[in-house]
């Protein structure tokens, strides 16, 4: 399980628009500005 004491909100819209992670999709699930759990999905592939 994943806990964070604060969210990094700018880092995680830096990284949202790198283009390495542009084939990573994350979901966060938070209460009262803490991450309670994250789901990743990952693509591989050609284009």
């Amino acid at each position: 399980m994943m806990h964070v004491e604060a969210v990094d909100r700018e880092g995680l819209r830096r990284r949202v628009k790198d283009p390495f992670y542009q084939n990573t999709t994350s979901i966060l699930a938070m209460e009262n500005d803490q991450v309670l759990g994250r789901i990743e999905y990952h693509f591989y592939g050609k284009n």
